[in-house]
């Protein structure tokens, strides 16, 4: 028997075009606070193990460390308002998963605040809790994200539905502890 729902934020609930779209802005006042061409971002993100994706640096992780999360979160912030979209109708999937008395996770590899701010932003209300990879101290695609959760929360995984796009983050490594995966 399902007991919690556990939902990723990021292009499961929310559309996170949001960060693409703000990428360039972004790394545009990056460059110009840290006075850097294109090539001193790149040395600073291989010196710090910033990993870049097919389409750039985690600007949230790059802010993190050179600490101007004011700057990123200022620019972020102005392109959910512009820009919010959500999945499916998020609002009412918990109502319904409330009414049948389950329990709601938001699990993410996204910063709590970020997390916060999305579901503030969609007005997304019913969750029981949110979990990030700083409460784990780990990303979603290791183990001990899942174990610290399990711990945190006295969660028994085959109790809990795990519902996410990654396939390793949310589907390999939850199911490999046990979690029941959609």
């Amino acid at each position: 028997m399902i007991k919690t729902y556990l939902f990723d934020l990021d292009d499961t609930l929310i559309d996170s075009c949001v960060y693409k779209n703000s990428y360039d802005s972004i790394i545009s006042k990056v460059k110009e606070i840290k006075n850097w061409d294109a090539e001193g971002l790149d040395k600073f993100a291989q010196e710090n193990n910033i990993k870049k994706s097919e389409w750039g640096y985690d600007t949230g992780e790059l802010c993190n460390i050179l600490d101007l999360l004011d700057v990123y979160y200022e620019l972020l912030e102005d392109e959910i308002r512009t820009h919010k979209k959500l999945k499916f109708d998020v609002n009412k999937k918990f109502k319904e998963l409330k009414q049948k008395k389950i329990k709601i996770g938001i699990c993410s590899n996204s910063m709590k605040r970020t997390i916060k701010i999305q579901l503030g932003a969609h007005d997304i209300k019913g969750h029981d809790f949110i979990f990030s990879s700083k409460d784990a101290g780990v990303k979603k695609d290791k183990k001990e994200y899942w174990q610290a959760l399990i711990k945190k929360y006295n969660l028994i995984p085959n109790e809990c539905l795990v519902i996410g796009d990654d396939e390793i983050d949310d589907k390999q490594i939850p199911s490999s502890l046990g979690f029941l995966i959609k």
